[in-house]
């Protein structure tokens, strides 16, 4: 074992390349490397190198309370999801929505589905699995992710500040002769880590929900926030048809089974004031079908909700240009309600019977809009926002 090593100090766009190959190479072979990431340094080896693997697992330890003894680094989402295959909708929003970022994820698979992860990898039982948990994160590095694409192999990496060096934020300058007792070949210094904290640690449980299991770089509101869908219904005064539509929305949902992906129903009205009462005949109307207004005062329709908005529904055509007109970047997110793009026209000065009429439509569909969300929703619905 060589004395000395070198550290590249990524500095220069001429440094990059070198870097990238250099390392990927020194995994390939076997070596212990040095990496950044968004979050703190890490050692990384070959997990599919059962001579690495054994020299990380010696040299540093590894092994957790709260998971397998290593976490698989991938280097892109896809990857993710074309190896674990989550049949959970929520599993595959939040791995959509979380990654590449400071996330580990505690993949409850079970022990067949474990193995059959670990196999698709070429990995070793009990490296990046324990008990049938599978660990896996995607860091939001792009240097090193291409790292870990040319590596030729899936990667394992353990926090810096397992081999005692303190801080994991930066590689310590007097660091050469420590890494080569320790048997790591190459370090790549890209300077401070951009959040220099762990990631968040979020488990993936067998029931199809998900669960924060320790805070790091990401807290738990953001955590939910990204994986929260939220949905907007648009009419003209946001006094009829679109609160009705998002209190209707929510009892159909609340009403579904399995795992759901969260969702926040939300309304606004394309010309209306805000604080205009909902009109009598509508709670009426949705009292007769078992739903509460979950908003009673008016809002009118702004760029921030739309763009907040991982779907949005106009109740006429006319609606959906509105919405296209304020923010023409909601192309793809924005819809009729009616998906055969018949308008549903506004009850507003008809009678309770009018009005349950419009609500009793608006139920239909949204039983068979959100009828997916539980275990049946499209991947694609899973994904996408």
């Amino acid at each position: 074992m060589p004395a000395s090593l070198p550290i590249m100090r990524i500095r220069a766009s001429e440094d990059r390349g070198k870097a990238v190959a250099s390392a990927a190479e020194a995994l390939r072979a076997g070596g212990l490397v040095v990496l950044p990431t968004e979050t703190v340094y890490g050692v990384a080896a070959l997990a599919t190198h059962a001579g690495a693997v054994e020299r990380l697992r010696t040299t540093i330890g590894a092994g957790t309370n709260d998971g397998p003894a290593f976490t698989w680094h991938a280097p892109s989402s896809e990857r993710v999801l074309e190896v674990i295959k989550p049949e959970s909708v929520v599993h595959r929003r939040a791995i959509a929505r979380l990654t590449p970022g400071p996330v580990r994820f505690l993949w409850e698979a079970g022990e067949s589905r474990a193995r059959e992860a670990t196999a698709a990898l070429g990995v070793a039982a009990n490296v990046i699995d324990r008990g049938g948990v599978v660990g896996v994160r995607v860091p939001d590095h792009e240097m090193t992710r291409e790292i870990l694409e040319l590596a030729g192999g899936a990667c394992v990496v353990q926090r810096l500040s397992a081999l005692g060096w303190g801080a994991d934020r930066t590689i310590p300058t007097s660091a050469e002769e420590r890494a080569a007792a320790l048997g790591v070949v190459l370090m790549v210094d890209d300077g401070p880590t951009r959040l220099g904290k762990p990631s968040t640690t979020v488990r993936l449980n067998a029931a199809g929900g998900y669960a924060i299991e320790r805070e790091g770089a990401l807290d738990a509101r953001t955590i939910h926030r990204k994986i929260e869908k939220r949905v907007l219904f648009v009419c003209t005064g946001n006094t009829c048809r679109s609160p009705m539509a998002e209190a209707l929305a929510t009892k159909v949902f609340d009403e579904l089974t399995g795992a759901k992906i969260p969702t926040k129903f939300m309304s606004a009205g394309a010309h209306a004031p805000d604080g205009d009462a909902i009109t009598p005949e509508a709670v009426v109307a949705l009292g007769e079908l078992g739903a509460t207004p979950t908003s009673r005062l008016s809002k009118g329709l702004t760029p921030a909700m739309i763009a907040e908005a991982d779907e949005i529904y106009g109740m006429t055509n006319g609606h959906v240009r509105a919405v296209l007109a304020m923010s023409p970047g909601a192309k793809g997110r924005v819809t009729t309600l009616d998906p055969t793009g018949r308008d549903i026209p506004d009850p507003i000065g008809g009678p309770v019977s009018l009005y349950l009429e419009t609500a009793e439509r608006m139920m239909g569909i949204l039983r068979e809009r959100l009828g997916g969300r539980g275990g049946e929703q499209r991947g694609d619905e899973a994904t996408k926002g």
